[in-house]
């Protein structure tokens, strides 16, 4: 199977769940060469034209650990991903775009999330709670944290674009008295 039947199949198998089928060659990006400029130009044209850039945070990552295709034709064909997401007061917004490179094609934008067109960034009131807050509220709902080792804590902060507030997860390593370890999630909403 030639790279071209490959990443047509993936398409059409993807075609129900994206918003944007990217149908020209012409929209290229390089893995890690960090020039979105191609990707910023179809967005605006084809998808939201008040995109920019500076808004959103993105991170770039392989799904197969950088491994790639080889295709019939023995060449290899990476297969990158990219994802924008918006980000106000460094604060991440469960909205964005997931972008599919094959072979430095990019062939599929997906969103991520849904813009609230109701929402206003200029009355955004960004809280202010410390990691320290943060982890009394878990203590104390969950008596579990009271009597069991805690060995690590890890805090990812976000705006929830569905219910237009600040949220955070905090998820808790606890060790028992036999050395195992198990994690639980806690989400507070940020005032």
């Amino acid at each position: 199977m030639d790279l071209d039947t490959l990443v047509n199949k993936f398409i059409d198998n993807q075609r129900k769940q994206t918003q944007q089928v990217v149908e020209e060659n012409s929209v290229m990006y390089y893995a890690n060469s960090k020039d979105y400029s191609d990707i910023q130009n179809y967005i605006i044209k084809n998808i939201n034209p008040d995109f920019n850039l500076s808004d959103y945070r993105v991170e770039e990552y392989s799904i197969f650990d950088n491994l790639a295709i080889q295709s019939d034709e023995t060449f290899i064909a990476p297969i990158n991903n990219l994802v924008f997401r918006y980000q106000v007061g460094g604060y991440d917004f469960t909205f964005g775009y997931m972008v599919n490179v094959f072979d430095n094609h990019v062939k599929i934008i997906n969103f991520i999330g849904e813009w609230k067109k109701d929402i206003d960034l200029d009355n955004i009131n960004m809280p202010h709670v410390s990691d320290d807050e943060l982890k009394i509220k878990v203590f104390d709902t969950d008596e579990d944290c009271k009597h069991i080792k805690v060995t690590e804590y890890k805090i990812d902060r976000y705006f929830d674009m569905e219910i237009l507030k600040f949220r955070a997860d905090v998820t808790v390593v606890f060790a028992t008295d036999r050395g195992q370890s198990f994690a639980e999630k806690y989400t507070a909403i940020l005032r």
